[in-house]
């Protein structure tokens, strides 16, 4: 049985959402298969939206996070572009539920994150290096190839 890959993103940055998604399956496809928030089935009819990420955290076995940078915001008298905030709760569900290497954040390099992020290496790509940093995250992805998250569901 593949091993599952939620890629989270904002309607925004879809189109990157499925470039991550076909380029990990290329290279990783014998043994993991991606699936974009956009047609994964996380989002059920009658079911809260709370409840079925809270699922999917569980339920798949990596997370991926796209933060462009889509907001504006305005802080201490200055404009940050920045993530969308339901991205961010995301990457900190799948993060809590799937631990540090299993799940992951690729940001725009013109994206300003939370200070909490301070000191964390993060694949932070431009228009021109996308691929490489999926690359990076790939490499990372390969490294528990051995390993198993035995968890409930």
């Amino acid at each position: 049985m593949k091993r599952k890959i939620f890629i989270g993103s904002s309607s925004e940055g879809i189109k990157m959402a499925n470039q991550v998604k076909d380029q990990i399956n290329l290279e990783l496809g014998d043994w993991i298969e991606c699936e974009t928030w956009e047609n994964g089935g996380v989002f059920s009819l009658n079911k809260g939206t709370l409840e079925s990420l809270v699922k999917a955290s569980r339920k798949y076995d990596y997370g991926i996070m796209l933060a462009s940078k889509d907001d504006v915001l305005i802080k201490r008298m200055k404009i940050f572009n920045v993530m969308r905030d339901n991205v961010l709760f995301e990457m900190g569900l799948f993060l809590g539920s799937l631990g540090l290497q299993r799940a992951f954040l690729i940001t725009h390099d013109k994206t300003s994150l939370p200070s909490d992020f301070n000191g964390v290496t993060v694949v932070k790509y431009n228009d021109k290096n996308i691929s490489d940093k999926i690359a990076n995250v790939i490499s990372e992805i390969k490294k528990t190839k051995e390993s198993f998250n035995l968890k409930p569901v």
